[in-house]
């Protein structure tokens, strides 16, 4: 499957525009015939014609080539996303934190594209201005949520502030962790970043980097975007940003990657490469980097993401599928309400339209009342059960409605499944969300199985791999993320339910 083309750095950088080049080599070639037919018409020797025409040649070469290798000064980062874009500057004054350095882009990066999505302008106004690049508002990057947009649920619940260092230790005690979940969390990171690819992304063939095939298990799915984004949900879990902890290089190569590989359209920032499920992933992991970090430039990246699942909705059923405006299925929409949500976390505008149709989706995929939910339609299996569940409580679901109790005690009794990481995350999700003795008894079963099937030996140590739901097209790339992030539960979204925890809310 092809690659969506890359964010890109222009040919025309540092020199005048192709349009006034034309316009100056115009005026000069219209001169240079008045005068030589000025003199023709004198009769000069053809030795004296010859000499001056070669003469006046090789001046106007030299002034083209002056123009040309002009010295471009105080060059300054300008990120353009989308024509209608604010422009972002850096890294000189209060820039973007997340600077991307332009001279040292490679690969995809430097394919020729149609629009100057990077550039690097010289002091001279009038380039500027020929760069055609118009500027018609900037994105509301305030810390309030902006007026008039649609919100998932309350930042009383659910908010990133437990993955910090201060509260991460008490919610893994409160929650049901301990030190050997959190090991098993770092071993799993460890394999993750052993395994990100040298342009900073991640393949869920993982044995295409320096893997070299010492793993088994690799993914068939082509969405390199959405590999790197699920890996660096795995990071971000663990509250490990660009800006802080350990695997501060990892996050950011990781970030860079999906910067150079949306491809801007006039509907937003498309990170797909052949799927909604990777555009779905990869905006997750961007609207939850910058809500944890506020860096400006991930926040534009972000709501661009954003404003592509808002296009690429079904607008009649609510839901997402894989190609945009594709009547949906639970499975896709499933990872866009996950992005939607970490979107309403870094207050990124929502259209409250999108998210009415996304319960109206919900809506007619239930069954049993809201207990059960299906891939289409309301025929209930185990997955698509959990996976709908957990979108009706971040949809703002009430903890006592009947369909919402009904379904956790479905979940609680089914168990956690050997061999469906897939159905394992987002049941402990909502378990452990809804609370109670069901989130204990499920937690018990869930921590040990998954202890007990990490990877221990050569390079796949710390790793995990699981052939049922999704797994095995993911690989052991997808699995290891999966589990990670399971694992990291007790402490990845404050309790929706519980507001009253260690933070002292």
């Amino acid at each position: 499957m092809p690659k969506s083309p890359a964010t890109t750095v222009p040919p025309s950088i540092g020199v005048p525009s192709a349009r006034a080049g034309r316009r100056w080599r115009g005026a000069a070639g219209r001169a240079l015939q008045a005068l030589l037919g000025g003199l023709f018409s004198h009769r000069f020797t053809s030795f004296a014609t010859s000499c001056l025409f070669h003469t006046l040649a090789l001046l106007v070469a030299a002034l083209i080539t002056l123009a040309v290798r002009a010295p471009v000064a105080n060059k300054s980062l300008t990120v353009h996303l989308t024509p209608e874009s604010a422009e972002l500057e850096g890294p000189q004054g209060d820039g973007p934190l997340l600077d991307i350095d332009v001279e040292n882009l490679t690969g995809d990066a430097l394919q020729a594209a149609p629009d100057t999505l990077l550039s690097v302008p010289g002091p001279d106004a009038d380039d500027a201005a020929e760069a055609e690049t118009p500027n018609s508002g900037e994105l509301d990057l305030t810390a309030g949520a902006p007026a008039g947009r649609g919100q998932l649920v309350s930042r009383r619940g659910g908010g990133l502030e437990g993955r910090g260092a201060d509260a991460r230790g008490g919610l893994v005690a409160a929650g049901g962790g301990d030190g050997a979940s959190e090991q098993a969390v770092a071993r799993g990171l460890r394999w993750l970043a052993a395994h990100q690819q040298p342009d900073g992304g991640w393949d869920f063939d993982h044995t295409k980097g320096p893997c070299r095939g010492m793993c088994r298990n690799p993914g068939q799915s082509p969405s390199t975007t959405g590999a790197t984004g699920v890996a660096l949900l795995a990071f971000l879990g663990a509250g490990q940003t660009h800006l802080a902890g350990e695997y501060q290089d990892v996050v950011r190569q990781g970030l860079y990657y999906l910067g150079n590989h949306t491809l801007v359209t006039p509907q937003g920032g498309d990170l797909r490469e052949g799927s909604m499920y990777g555009h779905a992933l990869a905006a997750w992991a961007l609207c939850e980097a910058f809500a944890l970090s506020d860096d400006p430039a991930l926040g534009q990246l972000a709501q661009q993401a954003v404003d592509f699942m808002v296009y690429a909705q079904d607008a009649g059923g609510g839901g997402w599928r894989y190609t945009p405006g594709q009547p949906g299925d639970l499975s896709v929409t499933g990872w866009h309400f996950m992005a939607l949500k970490a979107a309403q976390l870094g207050y990124r505008q929502i259209p409250p339209q999108t998210l009415e149709r996304a319960t109206r989706f919900l809506d007619s995929v239930q069954g049993e009342r809201g207990a059960r939910y299906g891939y289409q339609d309301g025929s209930g299996t185990e997955t698509m059960t959990a996976v709908g569940l957990l979108c009706r409580m971040f949809a703002g679901c009430r903890r006592d409605d009947p369909g919402l109790v009904a379904g956790c005690e479905y979940l609680s009794g089914l168990g956690p499944a050997s061999d469906n990481m897939y159905f394992n995350y987002y049941a402990t999700q909502v378990l452990f969300h809804h609370g109670g003795p069901r989130w204990q008894a499920w937690n018990a079963a869930m921590k040990p199985l998954l202890l007990q099937t990490q990877a221990t030996e050569g390079h796949e140590s710390g790793s995990w791999y699981f052939s049922g739901g999704k797994c095995e097209k993911g690989g052991r790339l997808f699995s290891t993320a999966l589990a990670v992030m399971t694992l990291e539960v007790y402490y990845r979204y404050l309790p929706l339910y519980r507001t009253e925890s260690v933070l002292g809310r």
